[in-house]
């Protein structure tokens, strides 16, 4: 028990405190999550009526309850069917949470790996008008927690849009003149997985074509100006949506998505990845971006099988050969009068970045041929999509590219690495082939 500003501050008190300073505001099930990331997984509360509710759940409410009369948390009700509540810190419960943390004054930190910061209360506050948006963050935040715990050596931080934000100045031909207009960039969420930055946005499925549109202007705008102050870019843009239960809603989602995406950020497809995952799916997303170079060097093991009958094995080629994203993975197929081009990239579903740099490829093969001299007697190129979990191919909407993703998408080999290798086409069916690298 601890006595701080007058208010006696249980062990419970103090983890409660902590937990709704970390995530400005949970209900009592997001809470019990938070205190017992491996006992209560993301959905434990779908699970039954209130006679399945754990004894911990109730002491909860207890706790809550008296920390609302003792003036340190405040309740809520949450729209828009007001059944549940949500819980935040009062001024007096943030000053405590300032206390325990030992955040000094007016330091901001960076909000990774619990570096906290003193905010103001208002600028604290979960968002009044988004309280379902603000709970679904907090969801995919608690599943990170509940990962970390299955993986101790994961490689993982998250943290919210107080530390992320930044006002820039930037006008359309680069340079900061009179002309320069001030802007602000504000993603949800940031997920930094080792070394590889991650723009996180929460997707209810309430802004259409135009608004997603005016969001992507935003991020190419941000993006430019990154990359004019020489600034490293993030890996990808992850969107975040509510868990469903009908796949044709969630293609349909993606389709809108991504035709916002590549309408506005043309520069940048081949290079930055956007990816769309159900809340319910937030630990396949992350393990496989962890594991990303272990998965690729198991593709390299299996694909390796079938090059070396052709006495061939994986290549790059770089920036200097004119791929815009740096290397690419390619194998030959030599023959007495053409080759034929096999171009590898990993491909998990609902991801744009593999479609992208093969469509960017194919339209400037003619320019990138030019400086490659193995490409000379080239006369045809397969895509080989490569992936660890069960997929397929994910259409989406690129206007002034339509035929030529849909051309790739039907020619492609789709090639599943987990255990032994199968491979596959377009429609799913198993191509029956000894090797099909052999044209």
């Amino acid at each position: 028990m601890r006595i701080i500003a007058d208010k006696a501050i249980s062990m419970l008190k103090e983890q409660i405190i902590k937990a709704l300073f970390q995530y400005r505001g949970n209900t009592a099930e997001q809470l019990l999550c938070a205190l017992n990331p491996m006992k209560y997984p993301y959905g434990f509360s779908k699970s039954g009526g209130a006679s399945r509710r754990p004894p911990k759940l109730f002491k909860l409410y207890t706790a809550l309850s008296e920390m609302a009369a003792e003036g340190l948390v405040v309740k809520e009700t949450i729209p828009p069917r007001n059944k549940k509540y949500l819980y935040s810190l009062s001024r007096l419960g943030l000053e405590i949470a300032h206390t325990l943390y030992d955040i000094e004054p007016g330091y901001i930190g960076t909000g990774f790996n619990n570096d906290y910061g003193q905010f103001s209360f208002e600028t604290y506050q979960p968002p009044r008008g988004r309280l379902p948006h603000h709970m679904l963050l907090t969801d995919f935040f608690l599943q990170i927690e509940r990962l970390k715990g299955e993986y101790e050596k994961l490689d993982c931080e998250y943290r919210d849009n107080r530390y992320i934000a930044e006002k820039y100045q930037w006008s359309p031909d680069e340079l900061i003149t009179d002309k320069a207009k001030t802007f602000f960039f504000r993603p949800d969420a940031e997920l930094k997985i080792q070394d590889k930055i991650y723009w996180v946005e929460i997707d209810r499925g309430t802004e259409f074509l135009e608004e997603l549109k005016n969001k992507f202007e935003g991020y190419d705008r941000y993006l430019h100006y990154l990359s004019n102050e020489n600034r490293p870019l993030p890996e990808g843009i992850i969107f975040v949506t509510e868990e469903r239960e009908q796949v044709h809603g969630f293609k349909r989602r993606w389709k809108t998505i991504t035709e916002a995406f590549f309408s506005k950020t043309k520069q940048w497809t081949s290079r930055i990845n956007l990816s769309a995952i159900p809340i319910n799916k937030v630990n396949e997303f992350i393990l496989r971006e962890a594991e990303s170079k272990y998965r690729f060097n198991d593709f390299a093991k299996k694909i390796a099988y079938y090059l070396k009958p052709i006495d061939e094995q994986l290549r790059l080629i770089d920036e200097k050969s004119g791929v815009p994203w740096g290397n690419a993975v390619f194998s030959l197929t030599t023959g007495s009068v053409h080759d034929h081009l096999f171009l590898y990239e990993r491909f998990d579903g609902f991801e744009t970045r593999a479609i992208a740099r093969m469509a960017e490829f194919s339209s400037k093969f003619s320019d990138i041929k030019k400086h490659v001299n193995e490409f000379n007697k080239v006369n045809a190129i397969t895509p080989v999509f490569y992936y660890h979990s069960p997929g397929e191919a994910i259409s989406f909407r690129i206007d002034d590219k339509a035929k030529l993703i849909e051309q790739l998408l039907s020619s492609a080999y789709y090639l599943d690495t987990k255990g032994e290798p199968i491979w596959k086409n377009v429609n799913g069916e198993t191509i029956h082939l000894n090797n099909p690298l052999i044209i």
